[in-house]
């Protein structure tokens, strides 16, 4: 609708009850973010804490990031 191609989203987890915070976003002209944009405070719709859908992209993130949580790659 208003032409973004891509998004960044800075987000905080709580491994104990698996939810997630959106800290900043930034919305894209270009694809994957190569655009350089400041990145912006999220509305207030989405700006508590969410508990991602258990079949979701954001939930097997949240997963991964807390069960690796310390692990130098």
């Amino acid at each position: 609708e208003y032409g973004d191609l891509s998004a960044k989203i800075l987000t905080k987890a709580n491994c104990i009850t698996y939810k997630l915070k959106w800290i900043k976003i930034s919305y894209h002209k270009e694809y994957m973010a190569k655009d350089h944009v400041i990145l912006k405070k999220p509305s207030t719709t989405v700006s508590g804490w969410q508990l991602p859908h258990r079949l979701s992209a954001s939930k097997k993130v949240l997963e991964y990031v807390c069960n690796n949580k310390g692990t130098l790659l």
